[in-house]
Parts: C-alpha cells; structure tokens; sequence
C-alpha cells in the first residue's frame, strides 16, 4: 500500500521564508555591488537584444548603444530590469523550494538563475521598445512616450512570467504522473 504524498511545500513557513530570502539576497547583492546593474543587467540585455536584431552593442559613458537606422540607441541603468531580476529571483526560488530542493539551494538557485532569463526577458523588451519607437511613437505627440514605454514593459515582463509559471507547473505535472505510475 502507497503512503499518500506530501503536499509540494513540506512546510508552509519555508514555502515562504526561501523566496523571500531570495529576493533578500538579491537585494543586498545588487546595493553591495551597485555596477551590476551597468555591467550584468544593462549590458546583456543590450547584447540580447543585438543578437535579436542583429545589431553590434558598443560601450559608451552611460551605458551601451545599439546603433539603429534613426539614431543610436543607449541602453543604460534605468534599462537594467532589476526590479524584474527580483521577482524572478523570488519566484524561481519558490519553484525550487516546491521541488523540495534544499532552502538554501533553492535561495542560490533562485538568484542565479534569475540572472539569465532576466537577460533574456530584458533582450526582447528592449527590442520591442526598439520597434515601438520606430513604428508608433513618430505618429503620436512626444507626451506619449513614457506611457507606451511602460505599457511595452508591462506587457513583455508579465508573459515573461506567466510563461515561466506555466512551464514550472507543467513540469511539476509531468514528475507527479510519472512518480504515481510506478
């Protein structure tokens, strides 16, 4: 006879606890080594975005540029996704602590593998701002600019994390069938 299984968080006070440390951790990384915003976010998501669009990212003073058909475009701190770095840190070390990997595993894992779907997430981002800048934002008067920066932001950076909650429950489906047929 099969003992039932245990619920995915074995304790409901570290299903809570690891994230948040996570994103603890991640916090006081990113003020402890401010640079990382220019150097680790802004950049690769600058290179992400070259390699989308096939276009070379150069240095430049505040930032990184992707020289496009109107003018360059600079890629800086404010560009570096951080915030977003954060909840993803958040929810990639909930995930993990779900797959009852070891807290601070899961911690680690949680901020480490932030860092590149970031990147990622970031890349395609900019390269829809790029777009929305080449497209739309010539026709509208220049107040709107803020606005529909944020909107684009807001609807690349939410997908990107309902994706990756999507394929972590569809994983999570996957392992429980398989484990239950044996």
């Amino acid at each position: 006879m099969r003992l039932p299984r245990l619920p995915l968080t074995a304790s409901p006070l570290r299903a809570w606890i690891a994230p948040a440390l996570a994103g603890a951790l991640a916090l006081v990384g990113l003020r402890i080594w401010p640079e990382a915003e220019l150097a680790v976010f802004a950049q690769g998501a600058a290179r992400v975005a070259g390699g989308l669009i096939g276009a070379p990212v150069f240095p430049a003073p505040s930032g990184w540029m992707l020289p496009m058909f109107d003018g360059p475009v600079m890629v800086n701190a404010a560009c570096s996704a951080t915030d977003f770095f954060l909840l993803a840190a958040v929810f990639l070390a909930q995930v993990l602590v779900r797959r009852r990997i070891h807290a601070a595993v899961s911690i680690l894992g949680g901020v480490l593998l932030a860092v590149p779907f970031t990147l990622f997430v970031n890349g395609l981002r900019i390269v829809a701002v790029l777009q929305l800048h080449r497209w739309f934002l010539p026709h509208l008067p220049p107040a709107y600019g803020a606005i529909l920066h944020l909107i684009v932001g807001t609807a690349v950076f939410l997908p990107g994390l309902i994706l990756l909650h999507l394929v972590s429950e569809r994983h999570a489906r996957i392992r429980f069938f398989n484990s239950s047929r044996t």
